[in-house]
């Protein structure tokens, strides 16, 4: 196992694609300082604080993770690597682990650094951080383990597809999916109002009229919003999500979005080992 991390780590940090990630992180990151700094100055803002840096970069992070994961793990297979390291003696399940522990540490570093030098330089200029310091604290340690949760998630179909053009193309539109399609359709489903109407209406005669509120129908209720609840927390990008909200507050029900993400992590874990031990590997 020591020898296995200790290859799988140097050949980390001569990837190329490790630094890319990490700039395209504080990439988004800056954006965001960015534009904060123009609408801040613009109208005056007060409530325009660093906080919401810290999670800027969760958008960009699952294709950054998926890019290194996929070309690191399909690299293997391309080469025949994987199958040479089952030869010389090394355990399918040290295998997994191995490359699922050096791209977790590439995950969290491209989270670290990619937000954590904006945020140094932002905060100053913002005005430091809203909330309180254990609420922070708490989101961005349960961050780092949706971000983990995140990165097992994606080195499960990277191993157990062979070929290196399909696992990378694979894992790839898993994070784009999950990124822009999954989470983005869950949250805005959760975030229907319960009620519309409650609101005076002004026409351009100057005559007014009160719209009734009323229930929406389109508000999930029940089994069915437990359903979609659990699925948009559950799952890693969700999670990240939720703690990329410009609130500083931790979300409803945070209890939950730690627990799910250590389940998540274990289950894409288990799942990926009890497979690639039975895998027949070309």
């Amino acid at each position: 196992m020591r020898n296995l991390l200790s290859s799988g780590f140097s050949r980390l940090w001569r990837s190329k694609l490790l630094y890319l990630g990490t700039l395209a992180v504080a990439a988004s990151v800056a954006y965001t300082l960015i534009n904060n700094l123009y609408y801040k100055s613009l109208w005056g803002l007060t409530d325009l604080t660093a906080t919401n840096l810290i999670f800027a970069g969760v958008e960009v992070l699952p294709v950054a993770i998926a890019a290194l994961v996929a070309l690191f793990i399909g690299t293997d297979h391309g080469d025949h690597t994987l199958r040479n390291k089952l030869i010389v003696g090394h355990g399918r399940a040290a295998v997994y682990f191995s490359n699922l522990i050096v791209c977790t540490a590439a995950a969290l570093l491209m989270y670290a650094v990619g937000s954590g030098v904006v945020i140094a330089i932002g905060a100053p200029l913002l005005g430091g951080f809203s909330g309180t310091a254990h609420v922070l604290l708490l989101q961005i340690l349960s961050s780092l383990l949706s971000v983990a949760a995140l990165a097992a998630l994606l080195v499960l179909p990277a191993t157990l597809i062979p070929g290196r053009a399909v696992s990378v193309l694979t894992v790839l539109l898993l994070a784009l999916a999950l990124t822009l399609l999954v989470t983005p359709v869950l949250s805005s489903v959760l975030d229907v109002p319960e009620t519309i109407g409650g609101f005076e209406l002004t026409y351009g005669d100057g005559t007014t009229q009160w719209i009734e509120e009323k229930p929406n129908p389109e508000y999930l209720t029940g089994f069915k919003r437990q359903t979609v609840q659990f699925l948009h927390e559950f799952l890693p990008t969700g999670q990240l999500a939720e703690y990329g909200k410009e609130e500083a507050r931790l979300p409803d029900g945070f209890w939950r979005l730690p627990l799910y993400a250590v389940l998540s992590l274990v289950a894409s874990t288990a799942t990926g080992i009890a497979i690639f031990k039975r895998q027949n590997l070309k």
